[in-house]
């Protein structure tokens, strides 16, 4: 479901907003009107329902929002800007990644507060729910947003862990790259699915392993 937010989006808008991807929302964001549109399974879905209601194409950019972490991404546009953009348009661009910039920082200073065992558990956590995750049809949404937050975890624990263990935290960040780079036929395919369920579980026990937790019970 694709709705417009012309003011703060209460609960129920964000849950009928969620029930396309599950984990996260689409949103494509007219930046000189003040609104958006969130909701549908892509960005141009979107952009579509801001079209109707009058919006212009050049005003809008697009976004993704994960809820669960309070984290905004701008990865995946709509469009690049035009040769000739306006300075409006470049300032209003600019704030809005310096405040997407501001939430993945708060998220860097929370996580890093941890001990690097609780750290590297939480990846490890991630890597089960991936798996649990990846079976359920509804879920694609979500475990997009698990992967992508899993990277930067590994992002943020590998420089402080001991060598053998950042390898190995590398050659994860990788696999996690490929599953996503792959994740649309991934998912059209059970037979691949499963394959990522069973990956995804390994990676999890070895990370658990790797973090000690299971040696201080």
């Amino acid at each position: 479901m694709v709705l417009i937010i012309r003011s703060r989006a209460s609960e129920q808008q964000i849950q009928d907003m969620l029930e396309s991807l599950g984990g996260y929302i689409k949103l494509a964001v007219d930046v000189k009107r003040g609104i958006l549109a969130g909701g549908g399974d892509m960005h141009s879905d979107c952009e579509d329902v801001l079209l109707e209601d009058g919006s212009r194409q050049e005003d809008i950019w697009g976004a993704d929002w994960n809820p669960s972490t309070q984290t905004v991404t701008f990865e995946s546009l709509i469009k690049a800007p035009r040769r000739g953009a306006s300075t409006a348009r470049r300032e209003t661009r600019g704030r809005a990644s310096w405040r997407a910039m501001k939430t993945w920082t708060t998220t860097r200073e929370r996580y890093q507060r941890d001990s690097l065992p609780v750290r590297l558990g939480g990846i490890a956590a991630n890597l089960a729910r991936v798996k649990s995750f990846v079976r359920q049809a509804s879920c694609q949404g979500a475990v997009c947003g698990i992967i992508d937050q899993s990277k930067w975890f590994i992002e943020w624990a590998a420089p402080d862990t001991e060598i053998d263990t950042a390898v190995a935290l590398a050659e994860l960040q990788l696999q996690l790259s490929r599953w996503q780079r792959h994740w649309p036929e991934i998912w059209e395919d059970p037979v691949q699915r499963r394959a990522v369920a069973e990956e995804a579980g390994a990676w999890s026990n070895r990370v658990l392993e790797m973090s000690g937790l299971l040696d201080q019970k």
